[in-house]
């Protein structure tokens, strides 16, 4: 199993298949992003083979992630190789799931966490060119193929935090959990604004101007904390990344398109898997590069926060997986 210093275990991988995306979101993507070449991103075999190591090392859950994880030319071969081997799931904006839900679900995907940080019209086009109802169809046809869906919205004030109780209506509606994510130092083209930042305890008195909230058990290591909304259906969540984060008990690392691993979001740390594949190590020294990364993960943003450091930029989103 992997451990780290603070005797944390960890089970389960992030993997970001691209940085490119479709979608433009303000709070992730440059304007004018610069993409890996196809030279620097991981060769399909390469990453099959560090899953596998991955694997040996006691992850047991992978999270398919980008950029657009659903623009990967080979993704649904992908889910077919490794998902006898994890509980796979996938962070998509949604906008090709109308044509793909239905194969990757076939090939072994388990669920999807859609990215949909408003649900009014103009805002929508800011973001990027996706149809939210065929989105949303496309949602609703997954749920009921007995999949899991939960939807991420990031709350950014000057932007959608007006629509915190339309989306408390939108859960009850199409019976999926609504994960509000606090606005965290991932911003594609400007340094973090805290002027925009909106709280947990900020949203908890929104919602509970009309709805009755009632708090649900945390399961262990999950990144979110969750509410019922009393007498709709609704289940609200949110991701405290910033006012009450659970660093003590995270469980997972990250691997990006270029094969570097990163075992914090927060730290600038990481450690080059794709080199060393591409010299020809075996997979024992690979594991062992592995163990030794995790081992040195950092404590977490809670550390940056007790010291009043949290930066004000870290590696925009797009390139470090979703």
């Amino acid at each position: 199993m992997l451990k780290d210093k603070y005797s944390r275990t960890f089970t389960k991988l992030r993997v970001s298949l691209t940085d490119s995306c479709n979608y433009r979101c303000f709070f992730c993507m440059p304007q004018a992003p610069s993409f890996f070449k196809n030279g620097e991103m991981l060769k399909f075999e390469e990453l099959v083979r560090i899953l596998r190591i991955f694997k040996g090392e006691g992850i047991d859950e992978v999270k398919l992630t980008g950029g657009e994880p659903l623009l990967y030319p080979r993704l649904i071969e992908l889910v077919r190789e490794i998902s006898g081997m994890f509980k796979v799931t996938i962070t998509t904006n949604g906008s090709m799931l109308y044509r793909l839900w239905e194969s990757l679900a076939e090939a072994g995907v388990k669920g999807f966490n859609l990215s949909l940080h408003t649900l009014k019209d103009n805002r929508y086009r800011l973001l990027g060119p996706g149809n939210p109802l065929e989105i949303v169809k496309s949602m609703d046809e997954i749920v009921s193929a007995g999949l899991s869906v939960k939807v991420n919205t990031t709350v950014i004030r000057g932007f959608n935090e007006d629509e915190l109780l339309d989306f408390v209506e939108f859960s009850s509606a199409h019976r999926v959990p609504v994960r509000f994510l606090e606005y965290m130092p991932f911003d594609g083209r400007n340094k973090w604004d805290r002027d925009r930042f909106v709280s947990m305890e900020e949203m908890l008195r929104v919602l509970r101007t009309k709805y009755d909230l009632k708090p649900m058990r945390r399961d262990a290591h999950s990144t979110a904390v969750y509410y019922s909304a009393e007498g709709t259906g609704a289940v609200i969540g949110f991701v405290p990344s910033i006012s009450a984060p659970f660093c003590s008990d995270c469980n997972r690392i990250r691997l990006t398109s270029d094969g570097k691993l990163y075992p914090c979001m927060y730290s600038k740390f990481f450690v080059d898997l794709k080199t060393p594949v591409r010299q020809g190590i075996d997979d024992g020294q690979i594991a062992e590069l592995i163990r030794s990364a995790v081992f040195n993960k950092f404590e977490g943003v809670a550390k940056l926060i007790k010291e009043g450091t949290i930066p004000d930029h870290v590696m925009p989103m797009y390139k470090l997986g979703g």
